[in-house]
């Protein structure tokens, strides 16, 4: 697994996420109620998909990435708003302590090295009182059970999308998350999960579209369905 991956290569795949994910977002930023000038960071904001929803609520927008060429396309894509683009690497974010309002890192923490060290640095960079917005790939379903018994036995990397065979893909759970949030005092405001159809149906790759079309929104914010489903959304705050 090597982290350059995402560093030297402009994969499409590998930066960007699914249409529907921006659905899910836009709720939890309606949830949240904040002020237009709030400082505004997207973490891994890769080809650019979250910022066109950020845009709709906020004007104080930086967006980074690990990729100059991810960056790039974003740039271009929006140069015409002021919107801050800077490259950077998640686990050593070039700001200050308690410098932003709000936080989004979607589809990001899967990919890093160290989960928890790019949590705690999530964390340093958020006000007091400020809200982290994340997702990442829950592997609590079947999905899960296939991708820990193929690596253990074959020694090779895994993910249901196959967008990362060369990145970094985390074995992660919903429960592990909760664990890391409760360790760093991240308090959970809200969650939800995603993509529930291909948490159960993995390996159907030809009916991809028709999947991301049928996302199970509704039935995703409910109890269990919410802990199963192959994506994991939270809302946290920082409380210290």
């Amino acid at each position: 697994m090597n982290i350059n991956y995402y560093k030297n290569t402009v994969n499409i795949f590998a930066h960007t996420s699914v249409p529907w994910q921006q659905d899910i977002l836009f709720d939890f930023l309606k949830k949240l109620k904040l002020k237009a000038d709030s400082s505004t960071l997207d973490v891994g904001s890769g080809i650019g998909n979250n910022i066109g929803t950020l845009l709709e609520f906020f004007n104080n927008i930086t967006a980074t990435d690990i990729s100059k060429g991810a960056l790039r396309l974003s740039s271009e894509k929006f140069k015409n708003n002021n919107i801050n683009f800077e490259v950077a690497n998640l686990q050593k974010m070039p700001f200050a302590d308690n410098s932003f309002d709000l936080v989004i890192c979607t589809e990001v923490i899967e990919h890093c090295e160290n989960p928890v060290e790019a949590l705690k640095e999530l964390k340093r960079i958020l006000k007091k009182d400020g809200y982290l917005i994340i997702s990442a790939p829950n592997y609590f379903n079947f999905a899960g059970l296939y991708k820990s018994i193929s690596e253990k036995m074959f020694n090779r990397l895994w993910d249901a999308w196959g967008n990362h065979e060369n990145g970094v893909e985390n074995f992660i759970t919903c429960n592990k998350l909760k664990k890391y949030f409760n360790n760093l005092n991240l308090e959970i405001i809200a969650d939800r999960g995603g993509d529930l159809i291909r948490s159960w149906l993995p390996f159907f790759k030809k009916y991809y579209n028709f999947i991301d079309k049928h996302p199970s929104l509704r039935l995703n914010k409910k109890w269990p369905f919410k802990l199963v489903a192959m994506n994991y959304f939270c809302i946290l705050r920082k409380s210290n």
